[in-house]
């Protein structure tokens, strides 16, 4: 993973030079209105205050979280929480703040429940917690690394990551903080850096020509398809505006349906259409997507994960070896520099001595190739058939 602090020494300093003139950077906790901030959340996560949480105490941290400022439909998180019941919301956040077990694992747990807290509301609380530890990472935060021109941009730009992830993100930023105190020694925690990424991403005087919202939307579409739910959703967006049903099964459900891109799915299905037997059925749920011409299947995709490739590999075996009939195009989609990996697994031999060899009903698509339809054919998109992907797609026999 590259750092996101192989940024400009000189953009640092220029905008590290307007914050130290308009901050109010020596008083120890470099803001009042962060400071009253830090207090009142603070307050609220205690640990006798959580195990006290009621409907009004949570309704109050969540109007007081950053994170939920912007939301249009603030009661809709209070209520996804309470219909979840204030004794596991309360077990789970206690857990986030003061479990004992690995921060990755405390923060998946959360994000993975019905609690709907996402990335930057578990990011916030940590870091109010433990400032010293975790940083916050909202839409501000984000958008002031990219404003530094940091790197790694999955962790820069995609709303939601993994613990993995967020822990790595706050490697990077105690980096930064390095970074800045060598300029100016006041960033004492990685809370405080926060304040410096809000201020580069709305108060630092725009360079000429700048758009930072422009850049930063473009960004966030650049090199999308180099993680499988970039590329998983990269294809529903892509069946979708072909007028076909989209389904997606398979890992990362979690993830997938937390990003804004999947949200806008018009014609995603709660359900794929019951067509075969059962175990056919079943085979076809488990599948990263399928895209559907009514109850038809019309093409099935597999996203390779990078390791551990070997079961979905076996389900697609299962599919054309149980149903000889079956004969729906089969794409395995990877980053264009995974062919060769991709071509070894699947030309494997217990693959290859089966009725029907794997390699024989696949075919490899490259996440690049699946990018730049969607990114350069525009409106040629609806007007295009499952049948098109065949062009782009190379044999793996």
């Amino acid at each position: 993973m590259s750092s996101l602090v192989k940024i400009s020494p000189a953009r640092v300093k220029r905008l590290l030079e307007q914050f130290l003139r308009v901050a109010d950077v020596h008083r120890a906790g470099l803001h009042d209105s962060r400071e009253t901030h830090l207090r009142l959340v603070r307050s609220l996560i205690k640990p006798d205050r959580l195990a006290r949480l009621d409907e009004t105490a949570l309704q109050a941290l969540i109007g007081t979280l950053w994170s939920f400022r912007f939301w249009r439909n603030a009661d809709y998180i209070l209520e996804s929480a309470l219909a979840v019941g204030l004794p596991e919301v309360k077990k789970q956040l206690h857990d986030l703040l003061y479990g004992t077990d690995d921060i990755v694992k405390r923060y998946d747990r959360l994000f993975a429940s019905p609690v709907q807290f996402d990335t930057a509301a578990i990011s916030e609380l940590l870091s109010v917690n433990e400032p010293e530890k975790y940083a916050v990472r909202t839409i501000s935060s984000r958008k002031g690394l990219f404003r530094l021109r940091a790197e790694e941009l999955p962790l820069v730009t995609h709303g939601q990551i993994t613990g993995e992830q967020y822990v790595a993100y706050c490697a990077e930023i105690d980096r930064l903080r390095e970074r800045l105190n060598e300029v100016e020694p006041v960033f004492r925690t990685l809370y405080d850096v926060d304040f410096f990424l809000y201020f580069a991403a709305y108060e630092a005087q725009e360079e000429e020509h700048e758009s930072l919202a422009k850049l930063f939307a473009e960004a966030e579409k650049k090199r999308r398809t180099e993680t499988p739910v970039g590329i998983r959703l990269a294809l529903l967006e892509l069946g979708d505006r072909m007028g076909l049903g989209v389904w997606a099964g398979g890992v990362e459900m979690t993830s997938l349906r937390r990003r804004k891109e999947f949200k806008k799915l018009e014609r995603l299905l709660d359900e794929p259409p019951a067509r075969y037997d059962e175990l056919t059925n079943r085979l076809l749920a488990d599948v990263d997507v399928v895209w559907f011409e009514g109850r038809k299947v019309a093409a099935v995709f597999e996203v390779e994960p990078g390791e551990g490739f070997a079961e979905d590999l076996l389900r697609l075996a299962d599919l054309v070896n149980h149903r000889r009939s079956f004969n729906a195009p089969i794409y395995i989609v990877a980053p264009d520099d995974r062919w060769e990996s991709v071509v070894s697994e699947v030309t494997r031999p217990v693959f290859a001595n089966l009725p029907r060899p794997l390699a024989a009903c696949c075919r490899f698509l490259p996440a690049s190739a699946v990018e730049m339809i969607l990114q350069k054919l525009g409106d040629t998109v609806s007007k295009m058939t499952p049948g098109s992907l065949k062009q782009f797609s190379s044999a793996v026999e």
